[in-house]
């Protein structure tokens, strides 16, 4: 590893410290991930975007980004990398945000498609599916089968990657206003989360 590289990798982990005081970098050792992918990994997590990830990680133009950053992506050891951020993310979130968002978000995390769907494809009709699933969907959608003229019902459903998204939003919020160690995400900032998470949606 280049110097360069070490000092980059320092700084990602300082980065990550920040708001996973926790964090312990030898955690990716084993899925051989250099200190870029690292910083393409967290950057990945944040914004689920992986063009923009591989910007800030490569310092690379939008076409080449645009290339290479979902195949990047999709590598098995990025994904690897990833699932270690998220469940640290989570482990952390467990410990220090308030109880109220973290039940919400643990149903997004459980989050069964089946809970949704048949297991032939078809979706069950809303009045089927419990109340507590039904305000975790967040668009309903009909289409017409031109051949036999019949409907097609279809749901969007929260996506997993954008719940560490908003966690790592919240601890950076948590990291950056904490004045004691017991301080937490204040009432109004949960709510406006908790809202996102939902779409504002009441039920």
């Amino acid at each position: 590893m280049t110097s360069e590289d070490k000092e980059l990798q320092a700084q990602i982990t300082k980065d990550i410290q920040e708001i996973i005081p926790e964090h312990n970098p030898e955690m990716f050792k084993g899925i051989h991930v250099t200190p870029q992918e690292i910083l393409f990994c967290y950057n990945f997590v944040e914004s689920n975007d992986a063009v923009e990830s591989y910007k800030r990680a490569y310092g690379c133009d939008h076409k080449m980004a645009l290339s290479k950053g979902r195949t990047l992506a999709n590598k098995s050891n990025i994904v690897e990398a990833c699932k270690i951020l998220r469940d640290e993310i989570w482990e952390r979130a467990q410990s220090v945000l308030p109880l109220k968002l973290l039940q919400g978000i643990q149903e997004i995390q459980d989050l069964d498609v089946l809970d949704y769907y048949e297991a032939d494809g078809r979706a069950r009709m809303l009045d089927s599916i419990p109340q507590a699933k039904r305000r975790l969907i967040e668009n309903v959608s009909f289409t017409v089968n031109n051949k036999t003229g019949g409907v097609i019902l279809s749901y969007t459903l929260p996506s997993k990657n954008k719940v560490s998204a908003l966690l790592m939003e919240l601890l950076k919020i948590r990291a950056e206003t904490t004045k004691g160690a017991e301080d937490t995400v204040n009432d109004a900032e949960t709510r406006r989360m908790v809202e996102s998470i939902f779409g504002g949606k009441k039920e």
